[in-house]
């Protein structure tokens, strides 16, 4: 198998064919993952809570995740190596956000960072995008936003996608956008069999929900 490419996922979604993502947290799961073929191995911050005993997710720091995500690194060979952002760099600015971003690839090798509650940072996609790095914007539900929403995350399951349902609009209006702004892939979050098609139909780039 070769070295799976952004350009490759866009082909895959022209094509219809399913695009194949694995969360992973350490060097051999992610190994495992990249070994049976999966296009991305994504580096989640749900690690701080279901691995590390925090609280909530909110609070794994970015030192926390540089460490995971270079564990990961190394069991991933062709598959795209994403991270999520923890809760901080994104929500103080855009040159906060950036250096959260190139710590990721200096540091850690990441192929893309994926941005939890992208739709309400536009710009930081956009600056990202400029300083070459992919964007894998995540949006809906999120465990970022839901609080906002009114929904706490722990408890979405039930509800999540029928508060998506009810928000059609701004979901499709968030997903263009942000494949405006520059973001390779999308994340909608609690799609939902309703939504979730229609965001899929309405943007170029491969959704992954």
């Amino acid at each position: 198998m070769s070295k799976v490419t952004i350009p490759q996922l866009h082909e895959m979604k022209r094509a219809g064919d399913k695009i194949f993502g694995v969360v992973a947290w350490d060097t051999h799961m992610a190994a495992i993952a990249d070994r049976v073929g999966v296009e991305i191995v994504s580096v989640g911050d749900t690690v701080g809570k279901n691995l590390w005993g925090h609280e909530t997710i909110m609070e794994i720091t970015m030192d926390e995740m540089i460490t995971v995500t270079r564990a990961a690194r190394r069991g991933v060979t062709n598959a795209l190596l994403s991270a999520d952002f923890p809760f901080g760099p994104l929500q103080e600015g855009v040159d906060a956000a950036v250096a959260a971003a190139i710590r990721f690839v200096k540091e850690a090798g990441v192929d893309l960072i994926k941005l939890d509650g992208a739709a309400d940072y536009p710009e930081a996609v956009e600056a990202l995008t400029r300083a070459g790095i992919p964007v894998w914007a995540q949006f809906g539900l999120t465990p970022q936003t839901a609080l906002v929403m009114g929904i706490p995350y722990e408890n979405q399951a039930g509800d999540g996608a029928d508060v998506v349902a009810e928000m059609e609009d701004r979901m499709l209006s968030d997903a263009l956008m942000l494949e405006k702004a520059g973001a390779v892939l999308l994340d909608f979050t609690n799609s939902g069999p309703v939504v979730g098609p229609k965001v899929v139909e309405a943007v170029n780039i491969p959704v992954i929900g």
